[in-house]
Formats: C-alpha cells, structure tokens, sequence
C-alpha cells in the first residue's frame, strides 16, 4: 500500500496537471451542497441532496486520481437516475446514522464515532461505482476495504490540520506585536483563505487515492536475483573444483605445462692417458 507521502506526492501531481478545472468544480460542488443544506426547506429532502452531492464531490476526486476527464456534470454523477440518487441517498444516510450511534456511547462515543468515520470512508465510491452492491452491504464492504488504512487515513488528514493549526498560532502570537502585528494579521487572513479553498480538495484526492490502492494495489517490484558464484575449474582435469580446493586456486590463471626433465646424456668413455699406457 502507498504511504501517506506517497499520496501527498500524488495529490500535489494532480493539482498540477488539472488545477484550475479541479479547484473550480470543488468549490462549485461544495457551494450547492452548503446552498441545498441552508436553504433546502424541508430537511427530509435537503439533507439526502446534500448527502448524494458529497458522493458525487468524492468519485470526482476519485476520476482525477484515475486520470480520467473530469466535466461539470460529474458533480452530478449519483443523480444519473432516480434509482441511483435513493440508492446513493439510501446508503450515506445509513451510513451517517451509524456513525451518529457510535458517537452516542457514553464517554468513549467519539473515538468510536472518529474509527467508524475512517471506518466507512470508502462508501461513497463503492455506492457510485458499484451500485451492484446493496446500500448497507457498502459498509460492510468499507469496513473490509479500509482494514490497515483507517490509521494511515487518520494520519494524513491530522498531519495538515495540526500544520495548519501550528501556523495559525504562531501567527496569531506575531499579529499581537506593535507595529507589524497587522502585517502577521493579514498573513494569517491569507492562510485561512488559502486552507479553505485547497485543503477540501486535497484531503479529497489523498482519499481517493487510498480507494484506488485499495482496489488496484500496487505491484511490487521483484528483488534482483543474486548472482551465482561460478565454479573454479581445475586446469588440468577440467573438472569443478570443491569449496575447499576453490579457495587455493585462482580462477583464470593459464596453466603451467609441465617441465620435462634435461634428457642425461650416456655416459662417455674418456681417452687413456699417457699414464695408462
């Protein structure tokens, strides 16, 4: 599985390949989803709209992370017809409600409610791109799907926010300095801006991309081979040498031809001396 580098890396990749059609779809999908919660009228309606937009927001992050084309209507997608949008609609109301009952235990409610949400990310995709599967099976199927990412999900979301929260303090701390306390005011003005417009999205697309490597989990690149250590050769026999006669041979030394002995001559009579005579 990716690590939460590795999806930050690839977040940031695909802000640089799409980031004005992204950003801008983002923010117009989270413009309708606040206007249909605020001004829905009946509650019964606005909060299943809004609930089926979020969907909709999350496989548009989802397209982005595949590298597929991303259009206005995708911000649209669970409402493709009116069996889907219940079926959507269906699926993250039950899915809000158990997350809602996991935060009413006493005491300890909210860390189960924070698990379930992690728990349960993965409904949305699963209730859009595979509407074979019923509305509350889609659980049961995040729940096994997010099995050994809910910690590093968890991470990669509260890695930017306590970044975010460090910066604010710190310059909220400057801003009370004479002077220049206004110029770290202003600053701090831009960094609340810049987080509102970019985090959404970004946190989105890290999600996605935790989805995409859970359906396509990334192959592992196999070890080299080790290399095998070839066999010394005796240069006489041609045949393997063994480990123990390996390590007093040199591997390619020409062998030495044997020396032939010096032939001895036969032995020569020598000539009488005069003394002999």
């Amino acid at each position: 599985m990716s690590s939460i580098t590795q999806n930050y890396k690839a977040a940031f990749e695909i802000l640089k390949k799409k980031p004005i059609l992204l950003w801008g779809l983002s923010l117009l999908s989270n413009f309708i989803i606040i206007i249909v919660s605020l001004f829905g009228g009946v509650a019964i309606i606005s909060v299943p709209v809004a609930l089926v937009l979020q969907a909709s927001l999350a496989v548009l992050y989802l397209k982005g992370v595949r590298g597929e084309g991303v259009e206005t209507k995708n911000i649209f997608s669970g409402f493709t017809s009116a069996k889907q949008a219940v079926h959507v609609a269906g699926g993250m109301l039950w899915m809000e409600l158990w997350i809602l009952l996991w935060g009413l235990i006493p005491i300890v409610g909210c860390v189960f409610a924070v698990i379930k949400t992690y728990e349960y990310a993965f409904t949305p995709y699963i209730l859009i791109t595979r509407p074979e599967v019923e509305a509350m099976e889609a659980l049961k199927e995040s729940k096994r799907m997010t099995k050994g990412l809910k910690g590093k999900m968890f991470g990669a979301e509260a890695l930017i926010i306590v970044a975010v929260m460090i910066c604010a303090i710190i310059l909220g701390i400057f801003s009370a300095i004479p002077f220049i306390g206004g110029l770290f005011s202003l600053v701090l003005l831009v960094l609340i801006v810049a987080v509102a417009a970019f985090c959404p999205i970004f946190l989105g697309l890290v999600k996605a991309k935790f989805y995409e490597d859970a359906v396509n989990p990334p192959v592992a690149q196999p070890a080299p081979a080790p290399v095998q250590p070839q066999p010394n050769f005796d240069p006489y026999t041609g045949q393997p040498l063994n480990p123990s006669a390996q390590a007093n041979v040199q591997p390619n030394v020409e062998p030495i031809p044997p020396t032939q002995p010096a032939p001895t001559s036969a032995p020569t009579e020598e000539a009488p001396t005069d003394a002999e005579n």
